[in-house]
């Protein structure tokens, strides 16, 4: 059974009251996690001050001159969550319809909840990784980048990523494990190998970068939506052209 987004089973979304609550809440929690790193980078607008000052949200993806400690940890965990479900929870968005569509709304509730712990758990490290790195490394970001969006782009068209994208259908949810979370963790563990490389780029232009962030986000959940090697070919030559022209900016300078 095919699942074609956004449309399919929107009535059924209506219909269902447990469903359309649980859709809400999980709209909200992507729109605040993109609120907090819009924040975080400190972007101006109407909600500049979510919550905090954007000074408060600022300091929190700084990179700080000492060495790493609990409040650096703190401020990896605040930044890779926020950005994992800012990011990656959309992602998993048409495979838990097609659950909820099978009549498995609690298991698909559970789905989300693994995937996203996965994902949450991933980014924090991640942002640490980030933030050791610039202290140890004199890395120039936009080189990095480059090298980083070419190598994602090569893998794009890799039997590996042909491989990871095969388990992507929300066809292959119901084969992931017995219980929801198992199968979100499941789901999530073949979506870092198919979207872990594009990822990374994420090391180089930092964690608050929102002009990256959104395009990654927009070709994953491309790559979710249809889950075919012409859609990972596309976004693999969107890659290979926004390294080269990084590359330009970087070594032309």
């Amino acid at each position: 059974m095919r699942w074609s987004y956004p449309a399919a089973g929107a009535g059924m979304l209506l219909r269902d009251g447990d469903g359309l609550l649980a859709a809400i809440i999980l709209l909200l929690l992507v729109l605040s996690a993109w609120l907090l790193l819009f924040a975080m980078a400190g972007q101006t607008g109407p909600f500049s001050g979510f919550l905090f000052s954007s000074e408060t949200w600022q300091s929190l993806c700084m990179t700080p001159a000492g060495g790493l400690s609990w409040a650096v940890a703190g401020s990896a965990g605040i930044m890779g969550a926020a950005m994992a479900v800012a990011m990656m929870l959309p992602c998993a968005l048409p495979a838990w319809q097609h659950l909820r569509r099978g009549g498995e709304w609690q298991r698909a509730c559970a789905f989300i909840a693994g995937y996203a712990a996965v994902w949450i758990a991933i980014s924090a490290i991640a942002a640490a990784a980030e933030i050791a790195a610039k202290q140890a490394f004199a890395i120039d970001p936009g080189a990095a980048a480059a090298v980083l969006a070419v190598l994602a782009g090569v893998y794009q068209f890799s039997r590996a990523k042909t491989g990871a994208m095969a388990h992507m259908r929300c066809e292959t949810v119901a084969e992931a494990g017995t219980g929801g979370m198992l199968r979100g963790m499941h789901y999530a563990r073949h979506c870092v190998r198919s979207n872990g490389p594009a990822m990374a780029l994420m090391l180089a232009t930092g964690m608050t970068d929102m002009r990256v962030m959104i395009g990654l986000c927009a070709g994953m959940l491309l790559e979710k939506i249809a889950p075919r090697p012409l859609t990972a070919r596309l976004v693999g030559a969107a890659l290979l052209g926004t390294g080269a022209a990084w590359a330009y900016g970087a070594f032309a300078a």
